[in-house]
Parts: structure tokens; C-alpha cells; sequence
């Protein structure tokens, strides 16, 4: 028995019926996806990027990280000459939005402090991107980001919070409020290693590349500082607010303003045309011409 050909294509060819069938009239099978509608995927930056990033490349330029390295109370660095074309840009306003929200804090290089940092050995090849130039003097560990890193501001050796705690003997038993440095011997408040809260933007212990809780926490520092200065600028000695004094002004449409005006014309015409007061005697003589040797051979005296 020959069957009809729309049935011979039906039990043949479904998967082709089923393509050309759509809307979900029986013809077709609706799949997840279409019932559920799944969320866009967000692209995050990969976290081990970003931290190889943070301690091989300058902030504002990202460019390598090379001496003279730079770093700020946030514990971000820079390469100093990406600092002084940053400064030189925003001055002239061409400097980005990313850029100040990096660096709008700093105004000048007297904000920054030069890091001590200390070269891998040489064994890592220069121009391998992946390796991490600076390593910590006391444990030699990579500074990767993947321990907690100091720099001490009196000095800029930037060590490993761990190494630091090990040779100085930092405890909160410790009577003594500064430690030697473990590399050059320069003294530092040790205060923010024992203290458990966030550190304080003005200690003598910053830390480099923080988590960005911390440096948040620091920048709103560094803003109630900036309100403080500016506030303290507008008061006086004394504590009161200092008032710009406006010179006074005259009304023209004001009753008895023609003659004050007069009087006030009046007054500078007298002070301008004032006849010139005579000077004593010795003030007079610093200005007088001393007579020369031909004036004096000449019978000549100069007035």
C-alpha cells in the first residue's frame, strides 16, 4: 500500500516538520531556554591579573614598574615620571577622570615618598612580564600581593608585614613606641602594627596595595583631612571666622550722593596735586650726586 506523500514526509522527516513548524502550536517543543530567561553573565577582570597589575605597573602610566619608584598614603605606586606628566596634565586640564580618581589627592611630590624597593634576583629574565620585579630583603618572598607588604615612611623600605613583626619583636607588650627599621636602622612609630582598626593615613606604617575596603577607608581619611585644613583656613587666630571685608560702596541713586562724590574727587585731586615733602638731610643725601674727580679738578661741585 503506497502511502500519501504528506504522511511519508511526517513519519520520514519530523525533525525537518518540527523546524519549519514555530510559535508553539503543537508543532513544535519548547526548550529551557526558551521558557527561562537566564541572567547576563557579568565579565569581572580576573583577580590574578589585577594583582600582578598592582605590583608591576605604574598607576596612572602602566607602564613597568622601574626606579624611582613612588608611593603615596593609599600605598599605591608610581613611577615618578608618570607622576610629573599626571601633575603636568591636570594642571592643564587634559588629565582623564580615571586618572584623577587615582591620583586627585596628590598635589605635588611632596605627598609621595620614594619606595626602597629591592630587585629579584637576577636569575628572573628582565623582560619576562609575568615575573614580579621586587622581592622582600628579609624573606626574599616575591612582593605578588599575596602577602601583606609595608612601607615605613621615614625611611620607604618597603619589607613583608611578617618579616617586619619577626625582626623588630612588635607586640603589644612592647614598651618602646618606635622600632629600628630591619634594613637601614631609621626609626618608625610601630603604633600601626599593634593596633588592630584600619590604619591611620598619617602613620608611619603604610601599607603598599591594600584590600580596597582599607583604602576606601583612607580616602574618606584623606577628605575629612582636606575639610579640616580648609576650615581651619577660614577661621582666624582666635577661632572666628575670618570675613572678607568689601570696600564700600556707593549708591549714585542715593540721597546726598553728587556731594559725596565731590568731596571724594575733591580729596584725590588735593592728595595727587600735594606738594612733594622735603626730605631730611640724610635722606636727601643717599639720593644726591656725589661730585667725581674731574668736577673737583675743574672747580666743578655737583649739586
Amino acid at each position: 500500500m503506497q502511502l500519501c506523500p504528506v504522511i511519508k514526509i511526517f513519519l520520514c522527516e519530523p525533525h525537518s516538520i518540527q523546524a519549519r513548524v514555530s510559535g508553539n502550536d503543537g508543532g513544535s517543543i519548547a526548550r529551557r531556554d526558551d521558557l527561562v530567561r537566564t541572567k547576563a553573565s557579568v565579565e569581572t577582570a580576573d583577580k590574578d591579573e589585577v594583582r600582578h597589575a598592582l605590583w608591576t605597573q605604574c598607576r596612572l602610566s602602566k607602564a613597568r614598574l622601574a626606579k624611582p619608584v613612588m608611593v603615596d598614603r593609599l600605598g599605591q605606586l608610581y613611577n615618578k615620571d608618570g607622576v610629573i606628566e599626571y601633575l603636568l596634565r591636570r594642571g592643564q586640564g587634559e588629565a582623564s577622570a580615571s586618572e584623577n580618581h587615582v591620583a586627585g589627592h596628590l598635589k605635588g611630590l611632596k605627598d609621595l615618598r620614594e619606595a626602597s624597593l629591592t630587585p629579584a634576583p637576577t636569575s628572573h629574565d628582565r623582560h619576562d612580564t609575568d615575573a614580579y620585579p621586587f622581592v622582600c630583603p628579609l624573606t626574599q618572598r616575591a612582593l605578588n600581593g599575596k602577602f601583606r607588604v609595608v612601607c615605613l615612611w621615614p625611611c620607604g623600605c618597603v619589607l613583608s608585614e611578617s618579616g617586619v613583626r619577626e625582626t623588630t619583636g612588635v607586640s603589644k607588650s612592647s614598651a618602646e613606641s618606635t622600632s629600628p627599621c630591619p634594613v637601614c636602622n631609621v626609626p618608625f612609630a610601630h603604633a600601626a602594627l599593634i593596633e588592630a582598626h584600619a590604619p591611620a593615613i598619617n602613620s608611619d606604617v603604610v601599607w603598599v596595595n591594600p584590600p580596597a575596603e582599607e583604602q576606601t577607608a583612607m580616602r574618606e581619611q584623606l577628605a575629612a583631612q582636606k575639610k579640616t585644613k580648609r576650615k581651619k583656613t577660614d577661621t582666624g587666630a582666635g577661632g572666628d571666622k575670618r570675613t572678607r571685608v568689601q570696600a564700600p560702596t556707593l549708591n549714585d541713586a542715593a540721597p546726598g550722593a553728587y556731594a559725596a562724590n565731590q568731596v571724594r574727587r575733591a580729596q584725590e585731586n588735593a592728595a595727587r596735586n600735594a606738594p612733594p615733602t622735603r626730605d631730611s638731610e640724610a635722606v636727601a643725601s643717599l639720593y644726591r650726586k656725589s661730585p667725581s674727580k674731574r668736577d673737583v679738578w675743574l672747580g666743578k661741585q655737583a649739586s
